[in-house]
């Protein structure tokens, strides 16, 4: 995140840190700047759109990493977002998460229902390996666990200093030390490509596009097989890099007069088109990116309409659509 992103969240445009929880372990020195992130002990709805939302999403995210909740009797705690004892859920169980029928439940809530799943999971629950298996696992992890006879309160301590208590500075220099996004994105915008292809490449490279591995982790139950090799699972690396058809199809292009050296077609799809954009690779990448665009465009006509194309056939939909940007 940068300090200029920081300074809009300091200036109110983003106006969330903490809530006030029953406990009030943790306290700001301008509590008119703070405002509720847990209602009721679930996160609080962004009121905000496009780009500040994505900001308030993310410190949620990282705010998360920063406090340590002591159960009391759970009531205030959200299961998969805080760590309360057995560090941040979701991120351990992504699989079992994604079937989660309420994302927001709190920790006395999952602990009450251990022995009645149906009102914790979706019923597709039990057609994932994965997720089964991390559910025993996580039935292993809270099998000590256990609430109080008494309504207890919870407890929250601030991590990022010795008074365990809230500050802006904390915060601020936490959050710098957090990597930052990969600047080298921005260099595909200004591709000379159709807008279409660049959305396309942006997702494609923050592994956002619908592969079948990014399916199942939201929870669909498919099988995982690569459309075009027939041979392995499909995901963002394999589909663009490992399959044996897209690489036989990047090597084809180099038998055609293309601007994609050798040297490209043999490297790391993904890292290449990440990597800063030089004067003598910029066309390369704009080959590259059409070529990733018309694999993609097989991969779902496979797997739609049952069409199916030969190398050869993709090799001429890339140089109609290269001839028709590059006419000359």
């Amino acid at each position: 995140m940068e300090i200029e992103t920081l300074r809009e969240v300091n200036l109110g445009y983003v106006p969330i840190v903490l809530r006030e929880i029953p406990s009030r372990r943790i306290m700001t020195k301008k509590p008119r700047q703070l405002h509720l992130i847990l209602q009721n002990g679930k996160l609080s709805p962004s009121p905000l759109n496009g780009p500040l939302h994505k900001i308030f999403l993310t410190l949620i995210n990282t705010l998360s990493s920063t406090i340590l909740f002591t159960m009391g009797d759970g009531s205030t705690i959200p299961f998969w977002h805080f760590n309360w004892g057995f560090g941040i859920l979701k991120f351990k169980f992504q699989t079992l998460y994604s079937f989660s029928l309420d994302p927001h439940v709190t920790v006395h809530y999952f602990l009450q229902n251990l022995h009645n799943l149906h009102a914790l999971f979706k019923p597709a629950l039990s057609l994932s390996n994965s997720a089964s298996n991390q559910l025993s696992q996580i039935l292993a992890c809270l099998q000590n666990t256990n609430l109080p006879s008494l309504p207890t309160l919870d407890n929250a301590i601030w991590k990022l200093n010795s008074s365990q208590s809230f500050s802006t500075k904390s915060y601020y220099l936490f959050i710098k030390t957090l990597p930052k996004h990969n600047s080298n994105l921005k260099t595909i915008w200004k591709l000379k490509i159709p807008p279409r292809m660049k959305i396309f490449l942006w997702r494609l490279l923050q592994n956002g596009i619908a592969t079948i591995d990014n399916l199942r982790k939201r929870g669909w139950v498919i099988p995982n097989f690569c459309y075009l090799c027939k041979s392995h699972g499909e995901s963002v690396q394999h589909l663009f890099n490992d399959c044996s058809f897209t690489t036989e199809a990047k090597l084809a292009l180099l038998s055609t007069h293309c601007p994609l050296d050798r040297i490209a077609a043999t490297r790391n799809t993904i890292t290449f088109l990440s990597e800063p954009v030089t004067t003598y690779q910029t066309k390369a990448k704009e080959m590259l990116g059409i070529f990733c665009f018309i694999i993609w465009r097989e991969r779902c006509k496979r797997l739609f309409t049952e069409e199916h194309h030969d190398v050869n056939s993709l090799l001429e939909q890339v140089s109609s659509e290269w001839s028709l940007l590059n006419p000359n």
